[in-house]
């Protein structure tokens, strides 16, 4: 009876930054007894990690699970070749996940491993160690805009997709909650420290809130100090110019903004991107689902959606009596 040889197999794990692909990756190696490989591992290039393949396949007693982005062809095609010289059926799972949550994870996964993100590319330029998860903004939508989605007649033996979830705040974990508030048009008349609504029902109103135990941050766009016409220092002194005008300059209230240009995006702290509450959620353990974000522009609504945090437009807001939002029941 003649007995076919059984065909090695080398995995392939693909993905962008933030997609969890190294999750699936390792979950996958403990499935098929193998270990995982990734450009930090042997610390280099595609080509790099293509050599080592191709030097180490042919002795390996265990599955190599490859995992990086190789997000295109070519990068690729570097891989199925050191595979298919030792005669390995490569395969290739691509972890998708849209573009917007994979910035949510890396940003979560920087704060996670150095306690606090960059959100500029020359945030990272000084690390003496600097892992593939971790991108500035402009890389991560490049290797978006770059990724060549893997197909069979590249040469792998099968290709399989998973979408990766959504990304969760344990209530368990997460446990307290916040109210945050767009400066410019939700709380001050533009450019100005004027409040934009009475004060004394903006007082009552955030107060409220305070009471009932939420935490106020106001999260801002101010690309006026990245053109010029303003400086970070006026900005602040408008905010606390506020704060006093309510009569509350001991209200405890925070301002986070961005002062990076609006055009070429080339930060995480812009709204709509997330970079300006990610750290306040990680860091004082904020469930987004029972927080509360006002705004009056669309960005407002959008950085809301993306993170999961209900929201209200500025007007609503201010003309409700109802009080402070509670959270709604989980299902």
């Amino acid at each position: 009876m003649l007995h076919t040889r059984v065909k090695r197999v080398l995995y392939l794990v693909v993905g962008l930054p933030g997609s969890s692909r190294l999750t699936v990756g390792k979950q996958l190696a403990e499935d098929v007894d193998g270990i995982v490989v990734t450009l930090d591992t042997i610390g280099g290039s595609v080509l790099k990690l293509a050599v080592y393949l191709r030097d180490t396949l042919g002795s390996a007693t265990k599955p190599a699970v490859v995992v990086g982005t190789f997000g295109t062809r070519v990068q690729r095609s570097l891989i199925l070749s050191a595979g298919k010289l030792h005669n390995y059926a490569v395969r290739c799972i691509w972890v998708r996940r849209p573009i917007h949550e994979c910035q949510v994870t890396v940003l979560r996964d920087m704060f996670g491993h150095r306690g606090w993100v960059a959100l500029q590319a020359s945030d990272l330029k000084d690390l003496e160690t600097r892992r593939e998860e971790e991108v500035d903004v402009e890389t991560l939508l490049t290797l978006n805009r770059l990724f060549e989605p893997p197909e069979e007649t590249e040469g792998f033996s099968r290709v399989s997709i998973i979408d990766a979830p959504s990304p969760a705040w344990h209530p368990a974990v997460y446990t307290h909650r916040a109210l945050f508030m767009d400066l410019d048009g939700t709380l001050v008349v533009s450019g100005t420290g004027q409040p934009l609504y009475f004060p004394d029902k903006m007082k009552e109103t955030l107060t409220a809130f305070v009471n009932s135990g939420y935490k106020l941050y106001c999260v801002s766009n101010q690309s006026w100090i990245a053109d010029g016409r303003k400086t970070e220092e006026e900005v602040r002194a408008l905010f606390e110019q506020f704060l006093k005008t309510l009569g509350t300059p001991e209200l405890p209230m925070r301002l986070y903004l961005c002062p990076h240009t609006r055009y070429p995006l080339q930060c995480y702290c812009r709204k709509p991107q997330v970079g300006l509450i990610v750290p306040l959620l990680e860091r004082n353990l904020i469930d987004p689902q029972a927080s509360l974000l006002v705004g009056d522009a669309t960005e407002d609504a959008t950085l809301a959606r993306r993170l999961g945090i209900p929201f209200q437009h500025a007007s609503t807001f201010w003309q409700s009596t109802r009080g402070p939002l509670q959270p709604a029941p989980r299902v």
